[in-house]
């Protein structure tokens, strides 16, 4: 189904306003990705060219007390590319809901003043088995309804890795020694989302 609209209302079986924004004003309504960057259309030039590629994938879908979703994409392209690796995540924070009600507020969403970054962990037992951290972009707040209140805070990273080594993009990565590096993401790896001190407020798996 286009833009995974059944598995997006699973997924927000306990937020109607939520799905029903998705569905008017989010993916599910959208004909091209509104967040598209230029290191986004380099990965899908990539595709077009007919190359190779491994590609893993997480919904990020909030934790109790929290409300918000977004998707998360690993690329790994063939040796005969230009561009070997690539990351890109997307994710909004509800800001208020459709009864005025302030959502998130624990979180104190104001203008991309908070940090917001991802971390990334093994599939094992240990769930403080972390190996990446990435910082994510402020990019927009979202006014889904036109009533001059913003309904979600939009945040971003999209970076490639070429075949040398060098990363270059929107956002971050390091390894837990603050080296920068692209994650290597396996099947299976969890990947949490923390807004300043509060985490994890998303969450999902590859």
């Amino acid at each position: 189904m286009p833009n995974d609209i059944h598995n997006t209302r699973i997924d927000l079986r306990d937020d109607n306003d939520a799905f029903r924004d998705f569905v008017q004003y989010g993916e599910g309504a959208d004909t091209t990705n509104r967040f598209l960057t230029e290191e986004t259309a380099a990965v899908e030039a990539e595709l077009a060219s007919g190359h190779q590629v491994d590609q893993l994938a997480a919904r990020l879908n909030p934790l109790p007390d929290f409300l918000g979703g977004g998707w998360a994409r690993y690329s790994l392209f063939d040796g005969d590319t230009l561009v070997s690796r690539v990351l890109n995540i997307n994710i909004r924070l509800r800001l208020v809901t459709k009864n005025g009600a302030v959502a998130n507020e624990s979180l104190g969403l104001t203008d991309g003043v908070n940090a917001v970054g991802a971390y990334f962990r093994y599939a094992t037992p240990d769930a403080n088995q972390y190996y990446a951290t990435c910082n994510l972009v402020f990019d927009d707040v979202i006014d889904t309804d036109g009533d001059g209140v913003g309904d979600y805070a939009v945040y971003s990273l999209s970076l490639k890795e070429d075949p040398t080594g060098l990363v270059d993009g929107t956002g971050g990565c390091a390894d837990m020694a603050d080296a920068p590096k692209l994650p290597d993401v396996q099947l299976g790896d969890v990947i949490d989302i923390a807004v300043d001190a509060i985490w994890p407020v998303l969450q999902g798996d590859f």
